[in-house]
């Protein structure tokens, strides 16, 4: 049995009965109300009291939050579904962000949410510990190791996110990439002893840490060393 024809109530446009909610929830004449925004949304309540947006969800940075249509966007004056609900249920407040009481970044429910300032926003993300911030390096545990090049003594920091020093400065540290690049240039501040090829027998001078890192003086001697030991 077909739908029956109705009129929607904003623009008196005949549909079927089925598709005038969803018409009317975006109709441009109609005001905008929580009623519409639910119904364009697809809002289910969960046990929790969230109304969970279903429509779209933004992606990126910002992600987790629902998007409201371009039409909606226009008449609320918001692109944020969260944000549309707390202006519809309590009107606007431009430069405050809509914060979350139940942390669920869909949720829609104007009693979840209320007007703060990003300072309040950070505060409650770290009273609730969804934000964690990195150690600074002044808190980190140091070490006091020598430099390969100078043989100084100097402290760096331990652990966290922070890229450990090789030697003691950036003078030191430009002359141990050369070295790197170049085996061949020579640096009298860089101690270097002796190392003989177990292979070829071929004697150069390499920093102490090369000799175990790399005993042989080429590649191919490597793979030969190698092969002896599988043998």
């Amino acid at each position: 049995m077909p739908n029956p024809i109705r009129s929607c109530q904003y623009c008196h446009a005949d549909l079927p009965s089925n598709l005038i909610p969803r018409h009317e929830a975006g109709c441009i004449g109609s005001p905008p109300s929580l009623d519409r925004l639910f119904i364009a949304g697809r809002v289910t309540r969960t046990d929790s009291g969230c109304l969970v947006w279903q429509a779209k969800i933004k992606t990126g940075k910002g992600q987790g939050y629902g998007i409201l249509t371009s039409m909606s966007a226009a008449l609320v004056g918001e692109e944020r579904a969260n944000r549309a609900a707390l202006v519809i249920a309590v009107g606007p407040s431009p430069g405050h962000r809509a914060l979350h009481s139940c942390d669920n970044p869909p949720c829609v429910n104007p009693e979840h949410l209320r007007w703060g300032t990003q300072k309040e926003n950070m505060a409650d993300a770290k009273m609730r510990e969804r934000a964690s911030a990195p150690p600074r390096t002044r808190d980190l545990p140091r070490e006091t190791v020598t430099c390969p090049v100078c043989a100084s003594p100097f402290t760096r920091p331990v652990g966290g996110s922070v890229r450990v020093n090789e030697t003691c400065g950036r003078s030191c540290g430009t002359r141990l990439a050369r070295s790197r690049r170049n085996p061949n240039w020579v640096d009298p501040r860089i101690t270097r002893v002796d190392r003989i090829c177990p292979v070829c027998g071929k004697v150069d001078q390499v920093r102490p840490s090369d000799i175990t890192d790399h005993p042989t003086c080429s590649r191919s001697c490597g793979n030969r060393l190698q092969w002896s030991r599988r043998k």
